[in-house]
């Protein structure tokens, strides 16, 4: 099974994130659907 859109990131620093964090920083930015003139979302 191939990726078509793979973003691969690499850290070139330490980034100290802890459980709590890392929920806090996703939940502000949930996943929602493409509204009907949206061509794509992110969150």
């Amino acid at each position: 099974m191939w990726f078509r859109n793979l973003l691969v990131y690499r850290l070139t620093q330490n980034v100290a994130l802890d459980a709590e964090t890392l929920e806090a920083a996703l939940a502000a930015k949930p996943a929602r659907p493409c509204a009907s003139q949206e061509l794509s979302t992110y969150g």
